[in-house]
């Protein structure tokens, strides 16, 4: 694998098999707080200095929304 360079974040390789939702957990993953970013130009994360926090609305088809207004993260 050829990994360019990273502006913002880390790359974790060479997980040992199973542990990887201890990672998860460890970084706080859960919570997903500035995890994903809302594409609505209308939304207040947008304009306001807020946490972008989007929430699990369908867990058998994986679809989180905004908790602000209900934009579904891409």
């Amino acid at each position: 694998m050829n990994i360019d360079s990273i502006n913002n974040g880390i790359v974790i390789d060479h997980i040992q098999a199973g542990k990887s939702m201890e990672i998860y957990k460890y970084l706080g993953l859960e919570n997903l707080v500035n995890i994903i970013e809302c594409k609505n130009p209308r939304c207040i994360t947008t304009v306001e200095e807020v946490n972008q926090v989007f929430e699990l609305k369908d867990k058998e088809n994986k679809i989180y929304r905004c908790k602000y207004c209900e934009a579904q993260a891409k």
